[in-house]
């Protein structure tokens, strides 16, 4: 039996402290989200102190909007420890340590403006602190506390999976279809999707314009026999002693290395930092690495894509997640269902250009799709010998017109279904034949006599089908190698491989040792990979008939 799409009133694909407060406040509001959560993805939301500070930086600058702000976030925290019976968020007061010439001079003119002097805690001398190693100038922040990130996510995923909000899945932007007026994910369906996939969203084809600026972050826990009590210590870093008895020590930045390990020298940086300020008396307990989602100008991304109606954005909150995110969820919930009008500061528009082409990024199938289409006119004959879900099927059929003609393959009878249902939601059944049978075989379905205009492989595993069932090396080849007497002179042949899966490896290389040894002198070729480097990116290649007496043409 088909499986019956469910409705939801967004989706929202990324299950850091951002998606998941933005979850939460959809469904406190009355509407009934869908959380797509790509499980261990990325440590951010998970490593990260969740330390709230009105003054934060080099140059103690206020926090923007501190004043509604970090009530608003201390008083949701505290709505959420009472709805799971547990503490989330702990206050404490911040010693902001002015140890050089530079910050004493800062703080000599920002400490006279009247916006501080509600973050100024006067009456502290620091007693608390029980190290004669803080001998540091120093002035104390109120209003300031951490948030137990880790166990909060815990708490709300619990939660949301049993309303059943949530799916712990991991999504590729190919499996998601942005129609005109709803948002697909495999058998689910929104008005809205909204992205809050943290540094991830640097490869979201729909947020090419958005110059995100991840930056990993080294963060650890110590134990001390120093009592700390409930005050944290800022300068460089940061000691946030923790309600466990614990103490939080981080967080470096780095621009250049993006994984998710600690390497030595951030950790010397941090034991440099801890020497000379609890001398030996510390021991690590944990090391651990993140990336934060940093966006030009410390100001969060969040409200709709320029262009298209249907995408939302909220991202971009860096290490001010604990203090921003809990507001700005409520904002953007407002400004979508009662025209609540988002600040200029936040807006996706600022990073926006007129000429900006939309999908800049590298998605493979788009890419493959553009470099067809460029071959194909009404009236042509297309193959697709990956039907999968239909999606190609049904571009392809779109191309063609009702004149042309499409052949689809697929080896699994669901995906043919599939591809019918979608075919007929479109109309387009009347223009392609569906084939349940192996692409290998595909000269016994058509004639050479037929020729086809381009010829499309979307190799890999069916999308939300079993990813057991996977397209084979052996058979892959003997259908590429079937399919090339059909391809007219002008004709395109696009294959997309997915190395990062079970089995793509393997397929991968025997594809590129087949396509190196292709004839140059009747086809013109073309691979292309992942700018970014990334091994487990999909490959592209491209295979073009010549045409005859060296007439010039090519998509290439």
């Amino acid at each position: 039996m088909a499986s019956v799409a469910r409705e939801f009133d967004c989706i929202i694909f990324g299950g850091g402290l951002a998606g998941t407060l933005l979850a939460w406040t959809f469904i406190e509001k009355g509407k009934n989200p869908l959380l797509v959560n790509k499980r261990d993805l990325s440590n951010c939301s998970h490593v990260a102190a969740g330390l709230v500070n009105p003054i934060g930086g080099k140059r103690m600058n206020l926090v923007w909007e501190a004043s509604e702000q970090i009530p608003f976030a201390t008083e949701t925290y505290q709505k959420l420890g009472r709805q799971f019976r547990t503490n989330l968020f702990f206050p404490r007061t911040i010693l902001r340590l002015l140890s050089d010439p530079e910050s004493r001079e800062i703080w000599s003119t920002k400490s006279k403006l009247e916006a501080y002097s509600h973050w100024i805690q006067n009456d502290s001398t620091g007693e608390a602190i029980k190290t004669p190693s803080i001998t540091d100038p120093f002035f104390a922040i109120q209003g300031g506390g951490y948030l137990d990130i880790p166990h909060l996510l815990k708490q709300l995923h619990v939660d949301l999976e049993a309303r059943g909000n949530l799916k712990n899945e991991r999504f590729d932007y190919s499996n998601i279809e942005i129609g005109p007026e709803t948002v697909s994910w495999n058998s689910n369906r929104a008005p809205i999707a909204i992205f809050a996939e943290g540094w991830l969203g640097n490869e979201n084809p729909w947020l090419s314009f958005v110059p995100f600026r991840p930056a990993k972050g080294v963060i650890g826990k110590i134990n001390s026999n120093i009592d700390l009590s409930n005050t944290a210590i800022v300068d460089r870093f940061f000691l946030i002693p923790r309600n466990d008895g614990s103490i939080h020590v981080g967080a470096t930045y780095i621009w250049d290395k993006l994984d998710e390990s600690p390497d030595p020298e951030s950790v010397l940086e941090l034991e440099t930092f801890l020497q000379r300020y609890l001398n030996d008396q510390w021991e690590w307990s944990e090391i651990a690495s993140g990336i934060r989602p940093s966006i030009p100008g410390a100001k969060p991304i969040v409200g709709q894509h320029p262009e298209l109606k249907q995408i939302f954005v909220f991202n971009g909150f860096g290490s001010k997640g604990a203090t921003q995110i809990p507001l700005f969820a409520q904002r953007l919930h407002d400004h979508i269902y009662s025209n609540y009008a988002l600040p200029i500061e936040s807006s996706p528009q600022r990073f926006w250009k007129e000429n900006s082409k939309p999908s800049k990024r590298w998605i493979a199938f788009e890419i493959a799709r553009h470099y067809v289409l460029q071959n194909l006119s009404f009236g042509d004959i297309a193959i697709d010998a990956t039907a999968g879900n239909g999606h190609d099927t049904l571009w392809l059929a779109k191309a063609v017109g009702p004149q042309g003609h499409v052949y689809a393959f697929d080896i699994q009878g669901d995906a043919i279904e599939s591809t019918r249902r979608n075919l007929a939601k479109a109309d387009s059944s009347n223009r392609v034949t569906l084939i349940n049978s192996c692409h290998s075989r595909i000269q016994n379905f058509i004639s050479v006599k037929t020729s086809a205009n381009a010829i499309v492989f979307n190799l890999g595993y069916l999308p939300n089908g079993e990813k057991s069932v996977i397209t084979q090396a052996e058979t892959t080849i003997r259908a590429l190698e079937s399919s090339l007497p059909l391809l007219l002179p002008g004709g395109i042949l696009s294959i997309v491989a997915y190395p990062g899966h079970h089995g793509g490896d393997a397929e991968t290389k025997s594809i590129l040792d087949w396509y190196q040894n292709i004839d140059c002198e009747k086809f013109a070729k073309r691979s292309l990979t992942n700018p970014s480097g990334n091994p487990n990116s999909p490959i592209i290649f491209f295979l073009e008939r010549k045409l005859p007496n060296n007439q010039e043409k090519s998509s290439f």
